[in-house]
């Protein structure tokens, strides 16, 4: 069994899109506003706490770019009064690298999930410090940057989980609509599933 986990958690991270995250990632860091983690935050109380005591959250991840991926560009034709600026936004930010930050106020507890140190640790071949820092933590929940309208009252995100075999995990495109100060969800719309 600690074998298949092993097997199934070093998947993740070949599964876990590499890029250069040196300086360009730390000048993304600030970036990643307020605003950003109140909708993370929204999404993730409303829709992945239930059932759950405790989440692992990736946080480094170079995302792609998901005009090219039929399932993404399948979900967003169902959102077709979704602003243009939103989609737009949405696309800017998520052909960059970034790095989440311990700013989500989330309802159950959580850990960010080193996904860099744990790709060079794996690279290098340190299975010892791989498997004590990166393995045994089920699934992890990856999350895209968050697309705005130009006011900021509407938000569009992907969320995926991955539990480290094929046949594990989803992708859902969220959006919200701010209703006060508040982030709601609209919708959501399972792009993949496994």
């Amino acid at each position: 069994m600690v074998k298949q986990h092993f097997v199934s958690l070093a998947a993740i991270f070949l599964l876990i899109p590499t890029g250069s995250f040196g300086a360009s990632a730390n000048r993304l860091n600030q970036s990643i506003e307020a605003e950003e983690y109140a909708v993370y935050s929204a999404v993730i109380n409303e829709l992945y706490t239930r059932h759950r005591k405790q989440l692992v959250i990736a946080k480094d991840y170079m995302a792609q770019d998901s005009s090219h991926d039929r399932n993404y560009q399948a979900a967003l034709q169902n959102h077709q009064d979704l602003s243009a600026d939103v989609r737009a936004n949405y696309e800017t930010k998520n052909k960059s690298p970034y790095s989440l930050e311990n700013r989500l106020n989330l309802i159950i507890p959580y850990v960010l999930l080193p996904t860099k140190e744990c790709q060079k640790l794996k690279r290098k071949k340190e299975t010892e410090k791989f498997k004590a820092k990166c393995l045994n933590r089920g699934e992890v929940m990856v999350l895209s940057r968050v697309g705005f309208d130009a006011e900021k009252n509407q938000a569009l995100v992907r969320v995926e989980i991955r539990c480290g075999g094929l046949l594990c995990g989803e992708g859902v495109i969220v959006v919200l609509e701010k209703v006060k100060a508040d982030w709601k969800i609209s919708r959501y719309l399972l792009a993949w599933e496994s």
